[in-house]
């Protein structure tokens, strides 16, 4: 019984220890005007910049620019890129009727597989034409790597 007593007091006392380390979170509640700081004590490495400061203090503290430029895209991928558009909207305006295009444009699979994937989504009721169903194939392969 002694033994209990003495564990359950270690115990106790440990556990205040802990609960007196922990940090205290800051209320939200206001305070006192003779406690709030002035705008007269805020630090001086916040004021912003003299106006007469040289173009080189003025450039190193800009940020650099996050994108570097891009470069114009050439006539083959343009015409790879026209191309595509109507594919694009074709396969979307077919599945999107039962899911999300993105899913098929996010598949990566074989020939064989679109067919496949194809012939049994019309099965299921997709409105497809044997012409159409070939341009999304070959266009779905072409874009595997």
């Amino acid at each position: 019984m002694k033994r209990a007593v003495i564990l359950s007091l270690v115990f106790s006392l440990a556990l205040a220890l802990i609960a007196a380390c922990t940090q205290v979170t800051p209320s939200t509640a206001p305070l006192p005007e003779d406690v709030v700081e002035t705008e007269e004590e805020a630090p001086a490495e916040t004021a912003p910049p003299s106006p007469t400061a040289t173009e080189a203090e003025a450039a190193e503290t800009e940020l650099p620019a996050t994108e570097p430029p891009t470069e114009a895209p050439t006539e083959a991928e343009t015409e790879a890129t026209e191309e595509a558009e109507p594919v694009e909207a074709l396969i979307t305006e077919r599945c999107s009727a039962c899911h999300d295009a993105g899913r098929v444009f996010r598949a990566q699979k074989t020939e064989a597989e679109w067919e496949a994937n194809i012939d049994r989504m019309i099965d299921y009721g997709a409105d497809v034409s044997a012409a159409e169903k070939a341009l999304m194939i070959e266009w779905l392969v072409s874009r595997t790597p």
